[in-house]
């Protein structure tokens, strides 16, 4: 037999061996992907919660939430920042902001149907009546109305219109003791004591005026009393929360954040 003959007949056997071999190799068994399940918010009566899998985290990241590494799951205490998540909201977190979403079209409002006494002679302007509606349904209000508008006026209003408010802490700038001096006279309906304190007292009146500069001194004789009413003027002086003035008059768990 030549060589050119038995390299032919030796090819199919080269051939067969490579097509035994190809089909003996396994072939890869496709499963099914597992769907992730879908990112939620959900408010839990004291934060918001973006709940969701490894890999789904972006969307909360991009947003400014926290991440809790204890619970696995990313967290804000702020309206604003839960709001850009509102697509991802379960009923209750919907709800929460819905709510929010009232209050600040009640806040912008420039007029409402409520009696306020003023004393003869005076009258609240139609915004003024609206933001003192508006701080009658909430335990803590900021009115942020431009300078001139009258939010003393409007912070003397909720006053008159709670006849149970009877002792009124008052702390503001020094330069202002005498402006809130002369507007509560003008302005109040209760025939209530005003007294402005001192470095060194604070008068046992209906309504005390404090101003910044001395609040840390009197600390203590304000937590003493049960005031109805805290009203902050100018509240920017408590801006930085180490200073000690803030410390003073938020540091602790008696009084409360005006916001």
């Amino acid at each position: 037999m030549s060589l050119f003959s038995k390299l032919f007949q030796r090819k199919p056997t080269a051939v067969a061996s490579i097509e035994k071999h190809v089909q003996s190799t396994p072939q890869p068994v496709m499963q099914p992907s597992r769907a992730l399940p879908r990112p939620e918010l959900i408010w839990t009566g004291a934060r918001y919660e973006f709940r969701c899998d490894a890999g789904q985290a972006y969307p909360a990241k991009e947003a400014g939430f926290h991440h809790d590494f204890r619970n696995n799951c990313y967290w804000s205490g702020l309206n604003e920042v839960a709001r850009k998540l509102s697509r991802y909201a379960d009923e209750r977190a919907k709800e929460k902001l819905n709510a929010l979403d009232q209050q600040v079209a009640l806040s912008m409002a420039v007029n409402a149907s409520i009696e306020i006494p003023c004393p003869p002679g005076l009258q609240f302007l139609p915004f003024q009546k609206a933001g003192i509606a508006y701080a009658l349904q909430r335990q803590n209000t900021l009115i942020a109305d431009e300078m001139g508008l009258g939010k003393t006026v409007q912070a003397i209003g909720v006053c008159n219109a709670s006849p149970n408010i009877r002792k009124i802490l008052v702390i503001c700038p020094a330069g202002l003791l005498l402006n809130w001096g002369r507007e509560m006279q003008k302005w109040m309906t209760s025939k209530l004591a005003i007294e402005y304190a001192s470095s060194t007292k604070l008068p046992n009146s209906d309504v005390v005026l404090v101003n910044y500069e001395i609040v840390g001194k009197l600390k203590d004789k304000i937590l003493e009393r049960d005031w109805d009413l805290h009203i902050y003027d100018e509240s920017h002086y408590m801006k930085n929360p180490d200073a000690k003035r803030t410390m003073a008059v938020l540091g602790h768990e008696n009084i409360s954040s005006p916001w």
